[in-house]
């Protein structure tokens, strides 16, 4: 920074002005919003600074923002009453039901725990396995004893033979967060099953798979109970009540009412009562499990529309990872893999750029753009191209983003002096009048440096601090006194050009400045050079 300089800070992408904030003076990074670790994990940008002075470029940081989770949600059942129906005498083990739950918070807050509570849960046992909570027989139950011990009846169940429980679900956040089912198990009495017969559905549960997005009216499942009583008519209906489903009460048809989106909750539940028409009517219930089928209707999503990285310039003898972009894909399974590719860049030629895919978690992955070769900032200033993600589905889906990779300028490069503008040889030659006046211009310097900034911001100075003086800017040299010939005939000075990098380069002249002729001062002194200790070698340079 140059002295007195204000420096303001920016953040580099349009996009991310959406998220955060920069206080242009201070530098302070603030959020513009809320972030949920359900939405985008980790962001990447840069921020750079700038003094306003125009002398030298920018300085760039990378900035890395990783969202901490919280546990911010409660585990949620797709049902909130299931009901199941379960004969007596079962053998231990025999599975009852399958609790599922989900809970939206990331990585252990989304673990779940399932237990089980209620007069009679002491006969069953419920167990976590891939966030699913697996119920089983624990030990065998006889409808008489549930009777006996006072299990059975039960205050707010639909009849006198079902027994209510309550399963919870625990995430394993900090605090932990829970939500609970209830689940309605009607125990059969064996005897009367083997009498007048049981009224039972084909299946205890109904499980179907089926493409997401399907238009109202599609069949989802036809459920159907039998009895072996003489009921002639059985009647359906949906104890949920779902919003998405439609039950024919006579034949137990089941058609949605609405499209289903695998986002909007990948499994439905409910419940299907069945009801006969004989004098002691009969009663069955059977759980119904939809699953949505992704159908890779989502195109992979970008986390920023564009993206731009800055890079030293420099010799990369091996790749360097310049940059990371990230993609999403709201599909599953395969259809949410991600593989990334470079668009409009030939990896074959110099400098050579690739792109590694790595999977963050499922339906995130992050491209690991690396660079090698020689990256010069005054040949190629910056280099553009596109990343595109692509699905892995068997027509997959794919979209594109551009990215750019801006060159930094590194102070590379020595000052050089010009050759002298009248003669352009490779020395000058400078003559005064004696007793010239103080203040007389001798003659100017002037070097160059190809570098920006102030890698490329050249001053000078003298090693002489009586007899001459250089202006520091424009290289004028002058006299600082009169000088008389009998004093002192010629004069030797060091001129340094030196940028304003960091570190700073240099480049050192000496000059010869004489009041004989042409000849006795070529003849004398022999060719007038400059000693410039550019590239760590001495040459003949213009002075």
């Amino acid at each position: 920074m140059m002295d007195g300089a204000e420096d303001k800070f920016e953040v580099d992408r349009i996009t991310v002005d959406e998220e955060f904030d920069i206080d242009s003076t201070t530098g302070v990074i603030t959020t513009k919003k809320r972030f949920f670790t359900a939405d985008q994990l980790k962001f990447n940008f840069t921020v750079y600074a700038d003094d306003g002075s125009g002398l030298w470029s920018p300085a760039a940081m990378d900035v890395v923002v990783v969202l901490k989770p919280l546990n911010l949600h409660e585990p949620e059942f797709s049902g909130a009453n299931v009901y199941v129906t379960l004969l007596e005498k079962m053998a231990k083990d025999t599975l009852v039901y399958v609790a599922e739950a989900k809970d939206q918070d990331y990585g252990t807050y989304g673990q779940l725990d399932y237990s089980l509570t209620g007069n009679g849960s002491e006969y069953f046992n419920i167990t976590s396995s891939n966030n699913l909570g697996i119920m089983t027989v624990k030990k065998t139950m006889d409808y008489k004893e549930l009777h006996d011990l006072g299990v059975l009846p039960q205050e707010g169940a639909p009849d006198n033979d079902t027994i209510i429980l309550n399963i919870t679900a625990m995430d394993n956040g900090q605090p932990r967060l829970s939500g609970s089912m209830l689940l309605y198990v009607t125990i059969f009495d064996w005897n009367i099953t083997l009498d007048c017969g049981l009224l039972l559905f084909e299946n205890d549960s109904y499980r179907r798979e089926m493409d997401e997005d399907q238009p109202a009216g599609t069949p989802v499942v036809n459920v159907m109970a039998s009895s072996g009583g003489s009921a002639e008519v059985i009647t359906y209906t949906l104890l949920d009540t779902p919003n998405f489903a439609l039950l024919d009460s006579n034949s137990g048809q089941i058609v949605t009412t609405q499209n289903l989106l695998r986002l909007d909750g990948e499994r439905r539940v409910f419940t299907v009562k069945a009801v006969d028409n004989s004098l002691l009517p009969k009663t069955a219930y059977a759980v119904v499990y939809v699953t949505l089928l992704d159908i890779n209707n989502h195109d992979p999503a970008f986390s920023l529309d564009s993206y731009d990285f800055t890079l030293d310039e420099g010799d990369y003898n091996t790749p360097w990872q310049f940059g990371t972009v990230e993609a999403s894909d709201q599909d599953a399974g395969v259809n949410s893999e991600l593989v990334f590719s470079l668009l409009d860049w030939d990896e074959s030629k110099e400098p050579k750029i690739t792109v590694e895919t790595e999977k963050v978690t499922d339906g995130r992955y992050q491209a690991h753009l690396k660079i090698e070769g020689q990256l010069d900032r005054s040949i190629t200033h910056d280099y553009s191209f596109s990343v595109v993600a692509q699905d892995g589905a068997t027509s997959p889906r794919n979209s594109t983003v551009a990215v750019t990779l801006t060159l930094l300028d590194v102070n590379s490069h020595d000052p050089l002096f010009f050759p002298d503008p009248v003669t352009d040889s490779s020395f000058y030659e400078v003559e005064l009048e004696e007793d010239a006046a103080c203040h007389s211009l001798v003659l100017t310097v002037h070097a160059n440096d190809t570098d920006e900034g102030l890698n490329g911001f050249v001053l000078y100075s003298i090693d002489e601090d009586h007899t001459f003086y250089i202006d520091k800017t424009n290289g004028e040299i002058r006299t600082a006194t009169e000088l008389p010939f009998n004093s002192q005939p010629s004069y030797q000075l060091k001129v340094t050009a030196s940028d304003q990098g960091s570190p700073k380069h240099c480049c050192y002249c000496f000059r010869k400045h004489c009041f004989y002729c042409r000849a006795n001062c070529f003849g004398y002194y022999g060719k007038h050079c400059c000693y410039c200790f550019s590239h760590g070698q001495l040459a003949w340079m213009s002075a």
